[in-house]
């Protein structure tokens, strides 16, 4: 894995600053939550992920959305194409909790379950959001107003302050794209 220069845009967000990478290889790459984001997640099951993005090209990337990992699992969020408009923020919203397009290992794993979300948010070790929107070595993405809820409401909920106040790293991956 390689880390890449995350920049702070103070304006320009949805709403404020926010923070983008430019992609520099062509390895899968993510927006890596810091080490804030991590441990019992529980009572984030049944919630949602709820981020806004933007990119400076095309979508026609179809690689994973989003990866959780925790106790030797590793959960897989993809849907085909990334969400993204050239140059609009985009929101993006991923249930929390087994559905189709929640898979184990890899986005062609079997499909995740209950039990398979309880062992992974019950000691998360990491959490990252795409950063890809473009096959290619081209795209600027920028990431802002990450909130991760919880169906039960006196849980403190993790927010976009632990993605953008405590350090988030975009890094790629050793992946190689396909297509």
């Amino acid at each position: 894995m390689q880390n890449l220069a995350l920049t702070f845009n103070a304006t320009g967000g949805n709403p404020g600053g926010y923070v983008s990478v430019a992609d520099a290889d062509n390895a899968d790459t993510f927006f890596v939550a810091p080490v804030a984001f991590s441990g019992n997640l529980s009572a984030a099951i049944n919630g949602s992920l709820v981020y806004n993005s933007i990119t400076d090209q095309t979508a026609d990337y179809a690689g994973p959305l989003v990866v959780i990992k925790g106790n030797g699992v590793t959960l897989v969020y993809q849907t085909g194409t990334q969400p993204a408009g050239v140059n609009v923020w985009n929101s993006v919203s991923v249930p929390i909790g087994p559905n189709a397009n929640w898979h184990v290992g890899t986005g062609g794993g079997s499909l995740a379950t209950l039990s398979d979300f309880q062992t992974v948010l019950a000691n998360v070790s990491a959490f990252w959001i795409t950063a890809e929107t473009h096959n290619g070595v081209s795209e600027t993405t920028g990431l802002d107003s990450v909130t991760l809820s919880s169906t039960d409401s006196t849980v403190p909920e993790p927010s976009t302050v632990y993605y953008l106040g405590s350090g988030l790293l975009a890094a790629a991956t050793l992946l190689r794209r396909r297509g």
